[in-house]
């Protein structure tokens, strides 16, 4: 089903990734969202109304990989089989959470910044006939799937565009670029340290997408991550690839938390590291895993923790942290 509809400034935005919403607080518009998700933690929004929840809890590291696979795989093939209840798409598809289809009626948003789960942005009918059914109304929808710092910026500029703010996009896009320029030019002709960065513990997980990218940024040489995939390594990798640096940046973990995460995993993951590495815990919540502007943020804690002699931030303390500090 195809709908028209037109849109004002003054949107009601639903926000349902954490870097969307990021990003519309970096253009100042923080008010325009009535929605968001329980991950979104700028102080701007924090009186929008929380429309997310997490798809599985209490369970480990591994079984949680294990039952987001499972989810997603039943998502995406409900989505082409064409015959899934709608409210049941919304809940489990149009977010990475699970998403409360009451709530999303009660704020009634006229554009929807969010990952959709199962089909790509050209393949979202499903949800748009699933959207009128519950809403009675087809809200733009936003499709955000940066794989890599290019896409990023495209992605900031796509949540501009919508946003009716192109010119603001582009300024925001320029100030991140010269954050990322300033963080490079000062570790020019520094040490090029061997880096392992991991997203996930357990199973052992390196980062991904625009994360090797930063550590190439910085002068690092990123020994067991890959843009195209976020790759499974096993201690003998690890041994093998002999990193100057380790950063732990578990996706979704505070610095608080992942300190926590790393001494449960000591015995299988502090104890194979070479007795020359040192480690690194990043807040994984805020750095590292949200591709938007926390990404100027994200290289800049990488050259304290690479390079403490080049620059300081202010990030040591606050968002990393080495293992027993």
């Amino acid at each position: 089903m195809k709908t028209s509809c037109s849109f004002e400034f003054n949107m009601r935005v639903v926000s349902l990734l954490p870097s969307a919403t990021d990003t519309v607080c970096a253009l100042g518009l923080s008010e325009s969202i009535v929605g968001r998700s329980h991950e979104c933690d700028d102080e701007g929004v924090q009186g929008a109304t929380i429309c997310t929840e997490n798809k599985v809890e209490g369970i480990s590291q591994e079984d949680l990989s294990h039952a987001l696979s499972a989810c997603n795989a039943s998502v995406s093939a409900a989505c082409r089989s064409g015959c899934c209840d709608s409210e049941f798409l919304i809940e489990y598809g149009l977010s990475v959470y699970k998403l409360d289809v009451e709530k999303l009626k009660h704020v009634k948003p006229e554009i929807i910044l969010t990952q959709m789960q199962g089909v790509g942005p050209a393949e979202d009918e499903p949800y748009k006939f699933a959207l009128e059914l519950a809403l009675g109304y087809c809200p733009k929808i936003v499709h955000l799937a940066a794989a890599n710092l290019k896409e990023t910026w495209e992605d900031v500029q796509k949540i501009s565009d919508a946003l009716g703010q192109n010119r603001k996009g582009k300024e925001l896009i320029k100030k991140l670029h010269q954050r990322l320029e300033t963080a490079r030019e000062s570790c020019v002709g520094r040490k090029s340290p061997k880096v392992a960065c991991f997203q996930w513990l357990n199973p052992l997980f390196s980062g991904s997408a625009w994360v090797p990218e930063l550590i190439r940024l910085v002068g690092g040489q990123d020994v067991v991550g890959k843009v195209e995939e976020a790759v499974q390594v096993t201690t003998d990798q690890l041994k093998e690839a002999n990193p100057d640096v380790v950063v732990v940046a578990v996706c979704g973990m505070n610095l608080k938390k992942g300190l926590e995460n790393v001494r449960e995993q000591a015995a299988e993951f502090v104890s194979v590291l070479p007795k020359t590495s040192q480690l690194a815990v990043v807040d994984g919540e805020r750095l590292f895993s949200r591709p938007g502007p926390l990404l100027a943020d994200s290289i800049e804690a990488l050259v304290e923790i690479l390079h403490p002699e080049a620059q300081v931030y202010g990030y040591h303390g606050q968002s990393w942290k080495m293992w027993e500090e």
